[in-house]
């Protein structure tokens, strides 16, 4: 399995993003140094506009632990 499809430990907390379509706004930051933005439908591979790499975009998240009140967040099925 390639790092884009798997690219966590397994004991590490994470997610997956399935795309179904939607809007991507997405902010990039490169090796190189480079920042970019992008905004619309799907996103399966990018090209950083400084250094020309090719990169591919898995749909797996880091979860990191909120120090935050919990008024808004997403609620999970149970």
């Amino acid at each position: 399995m390639s790092f884009v499809e798997n690219p966590f430990p397994k004991d590490t907390p994470h997610g997956w993003i399935q795309w179904k379509g939607t809007d991507a706004c997405v902010d990039i930051h490169c090796y190189c140094g480079e920042s970019s933005h992008y905004d619309g439908d799907f996103m399966y591979q990018i090209k950083c506009p400084h250094c020309g790499k090719l990169w591919d975009t898995g749909g797996h998240f880091i979860l990191k632990e909120s120090d935050e009140p919990e008024d808004e967040y997403t609620k999970l099925p149970t």
